[in-house]
C-alpha cells in the first residue's frame, strides 16, 4: 500500500484527490477554515494519513491546538514517520503542547 510507504502519500479515489487538491489551493490562500472543510470531506471519502496531516497543520495556525496535536498524534500512530518529517512533526507536538499549557495557565480560577 502506498500509503505505508510515503506518509503523505495522496489518496486514490478522484473525489478524494479534488478535496485534497481543493483543501491545499485554499490553505495556500489562506482560508484555513475551507481547506479543513476539504481535507475533512477527502478523510471521509478515503482516510489516507496526508488528511491527518493536513488538518493538524490548519488547525495549528488557526490556534485550534487541540485539534492540531489530536490530528498530529493520528498522523504519527498511523505511520510512524521517520527522518526530517518526524522530527518536524514532533516539534509541532512540542509546540502545540505547550501552547495548551499555556492556556490552561491563563484561565481564571472559578470559585463556588
Amino acid at each position: 500500500m502506498a500509503a505505508a510507504a510515503d506518509p503523505l502519500a495522496r489518496p486514490g479515489h478522484p473525489e478524494a484527490v479534488a478535496c485534497l487538491l481543493r483543501g491545499n489551493r485554499l490553505y495556500a490562500v489562506r482560508e484555513f477554515d475551507k481547506a479543513i472543510e476539504q481535507y475533512k470531506a477527502g478523510a471521509l471519502l478515503e482516510d489516507v494519513p496526508v488528511f491527518q496531516y493536513n488538518l493538524a497543520q490548519a488547525y495549528r495556525v488557526t490556534g485550534r491546538y487541540e485539534d492540531a496535536l489530536w490530528h498530529y498524534e493520528r498522523f504519527v500512530k498511523r505511520t510512524n514517520p521517520t527522518g526530517e518529517l518526524r522530527q518536524t512533526v514532533d516539534g509541532f507536538m512540542a509546540q502545540m503542547q505547550q501552547e495548551i499549557e499555556r492556556a490552561a495557565m491563563k484561565q481564571q480560577p472559578f470559585f463556588i
